[in-house]
């Protein structure tokens, strides 16, 4: 099984300055709970609208609301996977470093993002 065959193709994308209730903001109106996130034009990682909840709660919420950005909340270097990996290095990275979400890249490009519910439907399709 491969990355590519059970990622979501559906995925949204704000720069790394975005400021976190802008980025809250965006997640409500979409309606979604994770976004991508752009580092100079480049692939920075993914958030997800509890870590940010996370940040925002973790100190004093007027310089938080006014200072803190998507910056705050991604690692300093991206954890990714390839749409042909096997779907086993996905789940692997995400119990070994705790991820909510991993961007799923085709070449250079950006192609998908995968979940912990989709890794699961994955090994539940294996074993049904």
């Amino acid at each position: 099984m491969t990355v590519r065959q059970w990622m979501s193709m559906e995925f949204a994308l704000l720069p790394i300055d975005t400021s976190l209730p802008d980025a809250l903001r965006f997640l409500n109106t979409k309606r979604i709970n994770r976004v991508a996130v752009l580092r100079a034009g480049h692939l920075a990682g993914a958030v997800t609208r509890s870590e940010i909840y996370e940040m925002l709660e973790s100190g004093d919420p007027m310089t938080l609301l006014s200072r803190k950005t998507l910056a705050s909340v991604v690692p300093p270097s991206a954890t990714l996977v390839y749409a042909d990996d096997p779907i086993e290095r996905a789940a692997n990275y995400m119990v070994e470093r705790g991820l909510p979400a991993i961007p799923v890249m085709q070449r250079d490009e950006m192609v998908g993002i995968i979940t912990p519910v989709d890794i699961c439907r994955a090994m539940y399709e294996r074993v049904a």
